[in-house]
């Protein structure tokens, strides 16, 4: 498993074919938050719990800013990021 620091994103990810990423997070909000560092750098100063604002998430959201996932309950997960190209294969098998 790699381990990325902090201030690392996924960034490098882009462009590139047959990556994977793989970390572990925990959470006792129930929610596993995805976005670009660029496009959320406005949130910087905001409250930590912003997003708990419907009226603040669904901005972002609509922006396309940020995507908000559900996971059912607190507690630790894995999340595995994969790229991988391949060349004239259907989306949906």
């Amino acid at each position: 498993m790699s381990r990325l620091g902090q201030k690392q994103s996924f960034a490098f990810l882009l462009g590139k074919t047959n990556l994977r990423a793989e970390f572990t997070f925990v959470t006792d909000t129930s929610t596993m938050c995805v976005f670009d560092v660029a496009c959320m750098r406005h949130r910087l100063n905001d409250d930590a719990d912003w997003w708990c604002t419907p009226q603040s998430e669904l901005e972002e959201l609509n922006l396309g800013n940020v995507a908000f996932v559900g996971l059912g309950g607190d507690g630790m997960f894995s999340v595995t990021i994969r790229t991988t190209y391949q060349h004239r294969r259907p989306a949906l098998c």
